[in-house]
Order: C-alpha cells, then sequence, then structure tokens
C-alpha cells in the first residue's frame, strides 16, 4: 500500500474487537433507491451521497449476524467483479458495504472507534474467503495485511485478482473505451457491462471521469437502434446541455443513477426485449 500522510497516520494502529453474542438484533437493509441521487442534480448529493465509511453503520452488537455467515470464496481464474458483487451483496444486507467502498473516504477522527470495529470485523470476514495460498499472494505486495481495515484489504485482494500496471490497465481501457450496444443481447446487459468496465478501468487507476461513461451511455444508446429508449436518452441529452461544466459536474453518483434509472424502465416497460439491429 502507499504512504500515508500525517493526516492518515493514526489508520496505522490495529484495533481488533470482540462481538458480543448477547444481542442479535435485525438491522433493516437500507434500498439502494433511498440514497441513490436523482440523476444529474449535483446540488441534492449532500443529502443523499454517503459522507464516508461510518454513515449507516449498524449497533455492534449486530457484528455477528455476518460472521456467522460464510462469504463466498474468491476463486482463481473467476471473474473478481462477479465474486466482488456477491460479497456487496451481503454486506448491504447488514449495512456494511460502505467499509470496503474504494470511493468512500475514511472517517474523520471523532467517529474513528465505532468505524474501526466494524471495518476490523468486516476485514476479519474477509480473510475467510481466501486461501492461504491467495494470502501470502497478497501479502508480498502488502506486508501489513493483518492490519489493514476492510476498504484496504479489499484493494490488496483487487490487485492479487485483477493485477497492476501498465498492460492490465491498457486492456481495461480499451474494453471501457470502444464497449458497443451491439456487442450485447440486450440493453440491460449492456448497462450492466458498462458499469463493470468502467468500475474495473478506475480499480486499476485510469481515472475514468463519470461524464466519459455517461456519455459512452447516451452515444450507445441514443443510436436509434432501440426505439422505446428515445424519449429516455433525450431528456438525458437535455439534462446535460443545460450543465456548464459537465466534465466536471457529472458525479459518478450521476452515471449510477442514470443507469438505475434505465434499469427501471427497462423492467418497467419491457424495453429488455428489444434486440439491436446488428449492422
Amino acid at each position: 500500500m502507499s504512504s500515508q500522510s500525517p493526516q492518515q497516520h493514526w489508520y496505522s494502529y490495529n484495533y481488533i474487537y470482540a462481538v458480543m453474542p448477547s444481542q442479535l438484533p435485525v438491522i433493516p437493509v437500507i434500498p439502494m433507491d433511498t440514497w441513490t441521487i436523482p440523476t444529474l442534480q449535483p446540488q441534492l448529493q449532500p443529502q443523499f451521497q454517503p459522507q464516508d465509511q461510518s454513515t449507516h453503520l449498524p449497533p455492534i452488537s449486530t457484528l455477528l449476524n455476518l460472521l456467522q455467515t460464510q462469504p463466498p470464496p474468491l476463486e482463481e481464474g473467476t471473474a473478481f467483479e462477479s465474486w466482488y458483487d456477491k460479497i456487496i451483496q451481503i454486506l448491504q444486507s447488514h449495512n456494511l458495504s460502505n467499509l470496503v467502498s474504494p470511493t468512500i473516504p475514511k472517517p474523520p477522527i471523532p467517529d474513528i472507534n465505532n468505524w474501526t470495529t466494524h471495518s476490523s470485523n468486516v476485514r476479519n470476514w474477509l480473510w475467510a474467503a481466501l486461501t492461504n495460498p491467495q494470502i501470502r499472494s497478497i501479502s508480498t505486495f502488502s506486508p501489513n495485511i493483518y492490519t489493514l481495515y476492510a476498504d484496504d484489504l479489499m484493494a490488496a485482494i483487487r490487485i492479487h485478482a485483477i493485477g497492476s500496471g501498465h498492460f492490465p490497465l491498457s486492456r481495461a481501457m480499451t474494453e471501457f473505451m470502444e464497449i458497443k450496444r451491439v456487442q450485447f443481447p440486450s440493453t440491460e446487459i449492456f448497462v450492466h457491462e458498462l458499469r463493470r468496465r468502467f468500475r474495473r478501468y478506475s480499480d486499476l487507476g485510469g481515472m475514468p471521469t463519470p461524464y466519459s461513461a455517461l456519455a459512452i451511455f447516451l452515444r450507445e444508446l441514443g443510436n436509434g437502434n432501440v426505439p422505446p429508449l428515445a424519449d429516455f436518452i433525450l431528456a438525458k441529452e437535455e439534462e446535460i446541455s443545460r450543465l456548464v461544466d459537465p466534465g466536471v459536474i457529472v458525479t459518478v453518483w450521476d452515471f449510477y443513477a442514470a443507469c438505475e434509472e434505465m434499469n427501471l424502465g427497462i423492467q418497467a416497460g419491457g424495453w429488455d426485449r428489444e434486440r439491436v439491429m446488428q449492422k
């Protein structure tokens, strides 16, 4: 892992807490649409976007609910994103998914105690998904693996699974930039794959802008091949055209919200049954 700034130095301490099984209240899942922002309305983001990883954490006593479940194993040769999605789905059901996010920052110092307990336990839970050879491999480039927090360990697992450096990054960039709607049998699959490729390119350090992802989204779905989508795409194009500096203003939350809105329209209107005319 990269060296930490003086402001982040306090994260290097290793705190391990035991979870007492005396209380097991069930925390309701927060649906995604309760915090996903309306598309292209950056001024509303502070109300919905998690401020840091301590946002919406459940009581510490509920951590045993997670620790009693077995995480899906990280099998060699399988797509990291598929495994990651399964992990996120489980963590979301416990309101803990923010702890492994690469884009949500660690909390400020006043919130460290509660956050540290949760993050350390989620880190321990992630270990159970790894084999001993995988742990040894990860420790070669991340020797402090046993003192990492959940998001740091997930980042190390990601590097182990998909690699780093020029060739993986170059391949991820090409796959992201050259994605086409005609490559997929349905709009829903295309949207899912665009999100996956954007995330992989970003995870490898390519730093794609959310605007570029949204521009590809609109380019491929606004070409007239899928008529039911025309009004939706036109409305999004008009929203972007009203932004003074879309390359800066459009955020990853806007891109994800557009994808979610598209998927809801597909499910409600049957758009996904439309097939693209092969050129």
